[in-house]
């Protein structure tokens, strides 16, 4: 339209105008002197001529917040709740407008603690809002189990329970009245040695739960007997005489390496707590050495008792006469050896008796 009007030399002037349908710089419409048919324009000589030229629409330009939201500091976990937010927006036009709805946020749980800003959209534009996210707070700790009971070596992981569940910061650090007895590493105690300790659970805000722990020292493991021995394995005594017997066990580091001593014939040979032995009467027995698992060793003692001889019957004929042979019958004899055997004799022996003389003799 500019153009023709310049190609039949007709002056105009133009003025503009918003429209939200004709693009910046196209011609909205005429004013003229005249009249149109469909295809051309018939301008009276004389009249002034004006073109009204779009602006384009009259859109945002931009936002501001005028009243920030009623709530603005959280605590973390809530979503952002917009009530009470009024914008204002500013239009190409230079024209504001309050706006109170139709505007947009996001709607995720605010996790972030600390000032944070809120982006809230309207009409393709951004603003923000400023709001303060405060941290869930640990109200109390506990700890499982709340009393243990370890041997020394043994390693146990506590177990924390935090309340809230959803606590921000659910850190905790771990320490324990008597690290020599009970070591943390975190959470996992190790029990060094026999005694007592407190292992105190503490949140960063000062929250704290406590753990009693009794460490014992474990039983020594048992070593046992696998062999006795005595020494010497045989003896003899004579009645009345007394002797040391010794014991050993193998491995020389038992856990108890107690003896007890055993004769088979107290009536023949006694021994003590000691190993000491003492023949009785002639005979033989065995003495043994016995340890706490019945693993046992022996000694052979044989007692030997004096030799006797003893007139068992007398002979028949005990008067005789000066020169008279002495005659044995009847006689009878009893000898006991040195095992304490008895016999009889009635032969081998040797008499010594003078029948020259007068008297009574033996």
């Amino acid at each position: 339209a500019k153009q023709t009007l310049k190609n039949y030399k007709i002056e105009y002037t133009t003025e503009e105008e918003y429209s939200s349908t004709i693009a910046k710089g196209k011609v909205v419409k005429l004013r003229y002197v005249g009249h149109s048919d469909n295809d051309s324009f018939y301008i009276s000589i004389g009249s002034k001529v004006v073109l009204q030229c779009s602006r384009g629409a009259n859109v945002v330009e931009s936002i501001a917040v005028q009243t920030p939201p009623s709530k603005t500091v959280y605590t973390a976990g809530e979503v952002p709740n917009l009530t009470g937010l009024v914008l204002t927006a500013k239009y190409t036009d230079g024209s504001t407008k309050e706006v109170r709805s139709g505007y947009s946020a996001s709607t995720a749980p605010l996790t972030t603690v600390g000032a944070q800003k809120l982006t809230i959209y309207y009409e393709k534009k951004s603003t923000a809002v400023s709001l303060t996210v405060n941290p869930v707070e640990v109200q109390s700790l506990s700890v499982t189990p709340a009393t243990l009971s370890l041997l020394v070596g043994e390693v146990k992981t506590l177990s924390v329970t935090c309340t809230p569940a959803n606590a921000t910061d659910k850190t905790v650090s771990v320490a324990s009245s008597d690290p020599a007895v009970v070591a943390t590493n975190g959470l996992t105690l190790t029990a060094k040695k026999a005694g007592s300790a407190i292992v105190t659970v503490t949140a960063r805000n000062g929250k704290s739960a406590k753990c009693t722990v009794t460490v014992t020292a474990p039983e020594p493991k048992e070593k046992a007997v696998t062999s006795v021995s005595v020494q010497p394995t045989e003896l003899t005594l004579r009645v009345e005489q007394t002797a040391k017997l010794t014991a050993a066990v193998q491995p020389t580091d038992a856990t108890d390496k107690k003896i007890t001593w055993r004769t088979s014939d107290p009536d023949i040979v006694t021994v003590d707590s000691t190993g000491s032995v003492k023949g009785c009467k002639a005979g033989s027995a065995t003495i043994t050495a016995v340890a706490h698992n019945g693993k046992q060793a022996g000694c052979k003692v044989t007692v030997t008792g004096d030799k006797a001889l003893s007139v068992k019957s007398l002979p028949t004929k005990t008067v005789y006469y000066i020169d008279d042979a002495f005659a044995v019958n009847g006689l009878k004899l009893s000898y006991t050896d040195e095992n304490g055997v008895t016999k009889e004799i009635t032969t081998g022996y040797q008499l010594d008796c003078d029948t020259s003389k007068e008297g009574t003799q033996s």
